[in-house]
């Protein structure tokens, strides 16, 4: 069933936040006045767990969505809404944020003319939000969110995963050497504050597979009309392999000019293992998230979160760090620079 078909069923007037319960509500809204507010699904990210695949999916299939009772806003002001909430000074003052806060703002555009339409807004940026933030913002713009989607990933794969992106693409450049309990990694933390932000929105909670991201998030949302799902344009953010992971680490610790594109270019021909975090590390994640991922699987029954609630947590890749010599470094460079040169575009030059 759609959010429309069940809103027209009557579910929304029926969802009063409850007393007690922390977050913005809808407390003293009557029917009508629901009826008439924009409503919102938040696909809050997270980061490295398909975003971007999703947000180009639904951009995709925006037309076709739209008589199924949905609205795609577009990503540009999704992202810019997000950013603007995003309130820890050291992550604002990133250019990321920096370079949306100084386009023209595109945030009227996050809502269709038509009232009966359910705006999809997708960012990864608001999962780094204060989600009382965030409720405390779209409640002074009237708007009701009906909806949380939130895909997770188990943290040691989805740290390793933001690491080799890191060094892919903001020069990063230390070694992981351990890993310890940080909140913002705690998914049954996330799973409460949002819940407690948001009392009376419906709380998804996807585990990220490639194989099934996309037919869980139409599951989630309620999209049971034919879209177009296998589509090439809509894959991105390739990532490298263990081997070219080193050496873009490498040229960032050397402090040489990034060649991403031409590393990724170069590994169609040179195939590796997936990058992933040694061993030590990732049973280090195992000692610091398992038992809250357990709580979690616990309050969701869902089968899909038992995987990262269990006992035994592997790595599903190769950490290189430190063991290319200095005459394989060259020879990839070298093969690099020959493959950057044949699509006309090499990163050293920059």
């Amino acid at each position: 069933m759609s959010v429309k078909a069940e809103r027209e069923n009557g579910q929304a007037a029926s969802t009063v936040a409850q007393p007690g319960r922390l977050g913005v509500g809808r407390v003293n809204k009557s029917s009508i006045e629901l009826a008439l507010m924009p409503r919102a699904i938040l696909h809050i990210g997270l980061a490295k767990t398909g975003t971007t695949f999703l947000q180009n999916w639904l951009r995709y299939n925006s037309v076709v969505l739209r008589p199924a009772g949905f609205y795609v806003a577009p990503d540009m002001a999704s992202h810019q809404v997000a950013a603007s909430l995003v309130q820890n000074v050291s992550r604002r003052a990133l250019d990321d944020i920096r370079g949306l806060a100084n386009l023209p703002d595109e945030k009227e555009t996050l809502f269709a003319s038509d009232p009966d339409l359910v705006s999809i807004i997708s960012s990864e940026y608001f999962h780094i939000c204060e989600p009382l933030h965030v409720a405390e913002y779209f409640r002074q713009e009237n708007v009701d969110i009906v909806m949380i989607v939130c895909v997770l990933r188990r943290q040691d794969i989805l740290s390793a995963s933001g690491y080799a992106q890191d060094i892919k693409s903001l020069g990063r450049s230390d070694i992981v050497d351990g890993a310890e309990y940080h909140p913002h990694l705690d998914w049954n933390c996330l799973y409460e504050s949002w819940t407690g932000a948001f009392p009376d929105a419906a709380m998804r909670m996807i585990n990220y597979s490639p194989r099934s991201l996309l037919s869980a998030f139409k599951v989630r949302l309620g999209i049971c009309i034919e879209t177009t799902d296998q589509v090439q344009e809509i894959h991105a953010n390739r990532s490298l392999n263990a081997e070219m992971t080193e050496v873009a680490r490498m040229l960032n610790e050397r402090g040489l000019p990034p060649m991403s594109e031409a590393l990724l270019a170069l590994q169609r021909h040179l195939p590796g293992p997936p990058f992933g975090l040694p061993a030590y590390v990732v049973r280090q994640f195992e000692d610091a998230y398992l038992v809250s991922n357990r709580r979690l699987a616990d309050r969701l029954r869902d089968p899909e979160f038992e995987e990262m609630s269990r006992p035994g947590w592997h790595t599903d890749g190769v950490c290189m760090a430190g063991q290319i010599d200095d005459a394989r470094f060259a020879e990839i460079i070298r093969l690099a620079e020959r493959e950057g040169a044949g699509f006309g575009h090499i990163e050293t030059s920059t």
